[in-house]
């Protein structure tokens, strides 16, 4: 559908109809129009997903929701993209899996490239070293939201090492097999690691 503008009618309606139904919802955050664009950019499809991520914004601002607009900024950098996503983006979100110190640098540098406030909508690799006890502390201090990946072991198996895995094995790198990627409580509802949810409550604590 990305590349067929012919399937794009149905991809108004659909997201117009959703985002009306709910635009002046309380419990609504905040609006993430289009997942990963920039996981489209290779295969000659760069273009159309550049273009179809400026309809999704124009077709929000149609709408007129009272909550904040965004698409996220995920693996790398893209001048086309970032420009709409620097103008257009209500609220700069981003999704970094990476290793701590790519992490920082993540945020160093989308510092130096917008003013608007922060929020990592998706982080937690363990085996990358991206962990509750290493980005939430950071994350708070720099005074930057945060939604990570993976509330507890469920259908989609998150926990079981991944992309990541495997992309560092093609690097000739071994990691612990035992570590979950992400998700934080088991299927009985007893956490993973009873540290993270100690670090969660000193970061996090409850609103209610």
């Amino acid at each position: 559908m990305v590349v067929d503008y012919r399937t794009h009618g149905a991809l108004e309606k659909y997201l117009k109809d959703i985002i009306a139904h709910h635009k002046d919802d309380p419990r609504i955050f905040i609006w993430d129009l289009y997942n990963e664009p920039t996981n489209c950019m290779g295969h000659n499809r760069r273009k159309y997903a550049i273009a179809l991520m400026r309809k999704c914004f124009r077709w929000a601002r149609e709408v007129g929701p009272s909550q904040p607009l965004t698409v996220a900024s995920y693996r790398g950098h893209d001048p086309a993209f970032d420009e709409i996503v620097w103008a257009e983006s209500d609220i700069v979100t981003f999704h970094c899996y990476s290793a701590f110190p790519d992490f920082v640098r993540t945020v160093e540098w989308l510092r130096t490239q917008t003013d608007r406030p922060l929020v990592c909508n998706e982080w937690l690799n363990r085996i990358e070293g991206n962990t509750v006890e290493t980005v939430l502390p950071f994350l708070h201090a720099m005074g930057i939201g945060s939604f990570h990946w993976g509330l507890i072991q469920g259908f989609s198996q998150t926990w079981e090492p991944h992309g990541a895995y495997f992309e560092a094995a093609k690097r000739g790198e071994r990691k612990d097999l035992r570590l979950w990627q992400h998700d934080l409580y088991r299927f009985n509802g007893h956490p993973y690691d009873p540290r993270e949810i100690d670090v969660i409550r000193a970061f996090a604590p409850p609103t209610t």
